[in-house]
């Protein structure tokens, strides 16, 4: 088929989103028409770039942040790089994923931009803060979540695929992947 697939590593930094744009330079020259972003083993630190990849495939409002102090709306200002905006995706999803890679994958999903495809993820998408007691014990407590767009906490429920593949990425090989190979049936229907 003419998909294309990207990995995302386990630890991205802020240069992702212009990694992402390389890699699709590259697949177009092979004449992708569809695209997985495979993200099972994504987790995400403070320079995850959330916004700047969202802008790649969405444009719009990709439900709210929010925080004691109140809430915030998501909204991106996407960018058509090399068709990005229309082209089919599929993003494969596990345990492993985490963090802003959750958010990445609820947002399309929620948006029906992109169909989710593997195992449930943790919802590792809250922050917390702690405060000291008077007795000295510590209280640990969230002070931020993501909403989807169809209103559902992350932090509560994870990203729960639209197709189950009961299949952890450490269980593949190289020569086959029944996720990898699934999501490409669901691009080709």
């Amino acid at each position: 088929s003419n998909t294309g697939l990207i990995l995302v590593p386990i630890a991205a930094t802020g240069r992702l989103s212009a990694m992402i744009i390389d890699a699709l330079q590259g697949l177009e020259k092979e004449g992708i028409d569809s695209l997985i972003i495979d993200m099972r083993i994504a987790h995400s630190t403070a320079s995850w770039p959330l916004v700047e990849m969202l802008s790649l495939f969405i444009d719009g409002q990709i439900g709210s942040m929010h925080f004691r102090e109140g809430t915030q709306s998501l909204i991106v200002s996407g960018r058509d790089v090399l068709h990005s905006q229309q082209i089919p995706l599929a993003l494969l999803v596990g345990a492993d994923t985490q963090g802003a890679s959750e958010i990445f994958a609820a947002g399309l999903q929620a948006s029906d931009r992109a169909v989710v495809i593997g195992l449930p993820t943790p919802g590792k998408v809250l922050r917390f803060d702690w405060s000291i007691l008077p007795n000295g014990s510590k209280l640990l407590y969230a002070t931020s979540s993501y909403l989807t767009p169809d209103g559902r906490d992350l932090g509560l429920t994870g990203v729960q695929p639209d197709i189950l593949v009961n299949l952890k990425w450490d269980e593949v090989d190289d020569n086959f992947d029944p996720v990898v190979s699934r999501a490409m049936l669901h691009l080709t229907q």
